[in-house]
């Protein structure tokens, strides 16, 4: 960013970490996307519909890095999805995340066969990404489950154009943008 600035190139951050802003003692200016309410908001929802047993398919390349170098937009829902549950008295078990992967389809399988496999089993998935979101509703109705009947599904971040495309229809979280000056 420093090396932009020094060439007078203008810098606008698009939802990336707003730490970032001041990481070369430049003030920057960035839109956000604010994750933590969104992911709050699609737990919130699923818990009104009285699901308990929420599970949250993630993208694979959140393990692939340390903490403080992991995607800032996946650490913040992830945040969300721990705030909503205290909230509303859940427990959060690490065993209901599993990464899946919108470009391999036998991971997000796998990913999806681990949580049905569960001893109690989710009653209903966030999913970070819509195509991982297509992916598992199409291997839960392989495996002779439901939606949402057995199974509901939220695919968060895409706007909900796949959802309102998949059939059954799925509920899509639309991305809230804040800016940041």
């Amino acid at each position: 960013i420093a090396d932009l600035y020094r060439c007078q190139v203008p810098v606008v951050l698009v939802n990336g970490s707003p730490q970032a802003q001041t990481d070369y003692g430049i003030s920057t200016p960035a839109v956000l996307i604010d994750h933590l309410h969104g992911m709050r908001e699609a737990v919130y929802h699923l818990h009104g519909l009285g699901h308990r047993r929420i599970a949250a398919l993630i993208p694979p390349y959140y393990s692939r890095y340390k903490a403080h170098h992991r995607p800032y937009s996946v650490m913040r829902q992830i945040d969300g999805l721990k705030a909503a549950f205290e909230k509303l008295g859940l427990v959060y078990d690490a065993q209901y995340v599993v990464e899946g992967d919108g470009f391999d389809r036998r991971q997000t399988y796998a990913a999806v066969e681990k949580l049905i496999c569960l001893p109690k089993p989710p009653t209903a998935m966030v999913v970070f990404e819509d195509a991982m979101a297509l992916m598992a509703q199409r291997y839960l109705e392989k495996r002779g489950l439901r939606i949402p009947e057995d199974c509901s599904i939220i695919s968060y971040g895409g706007g909900g154009a796949v959802a309102r495309g998949a059939a059954p229809v799925f509920t899509g979280v639309k991305t809230i943008l804040s800016v940041s000056k």
